[in-house]
């Protein structure tokens, strides 16, 4: 407001001064009071353009902040962003490490159990093969009835297997 009453103090006397000029050079007549009345016109437009001059200073000014105070803002979304993104970056990067891991243990499982079927399909072929002496053979047949003899029993209780045992059943001496 003060800025105003500036601007107005200073139309004023502006239309001071018009009023003199206009009675000096031309006199209380009609010319006069024209040139006061043009005066006047000319000093409050003069005052009018300055007053909104200043307002439009101030609204730039207001403009500006603003423009500044919105960069500034988003100078620090772009920071956020860029962390946000480089904590993106760094999970993904973690994934993957993950993912490599879950997948070498996966392979590590499937070669375990392709090891494991292969034991148990050797498993089987030995069995499948044993039940066809057995049946072919009747010797054999007889042999496999048969009870095994305590020495060898006692051999094979002490895990020390039949290599170790003699044709008795006892340990070589």
């Amino acid at each position: 407001m003060g800025l105003f009453r500036k601007l107005l103090g200073g139309a004023v006397g502006l239309a001071k001064t018009a009023v003199v000029i206009g009675t000096n050079f031309f006199g209380g007549g009609l010319k006069g009071k024209i040139m006061l009345a043009v005066s006047v016109a000319t000093a409050v437009t003069i005052g009018l353009l300055l007053w909104d001059r200043s307002s439009l200073n101030k609204r730039i000014d207001d403009a500006n902040q603003t423009i500044g105070a919105h960069k500034q803002t988003i100078v620090n979304r772009d920071a956020a962003i860029e962390s946000q993104n480089g904590t993106i970056r760094q999970m993904r990067r973690n994934e993957v490490v993950q993912a490599r891991r879950h997948q070498a243990d996966i392979d590590a499982l499937l070669d375990e159990n392709a090891e494991q079927q292969r034991i148990a399909e050797e498993a089987r072929q030995a069995t499948a093969n044993i039940r066809k002496l057995i049946n072919e053979n009747p010797e054999v047949k007889s042999w496999a009835d048969t009870p095994v003899p305590a020495g060898i029993l006692e051999c094979l209780r002490r895990q020390s297997g039949p290599d170790n045992c003699t044709s008795s059943g006892t340990p070589p001496s």
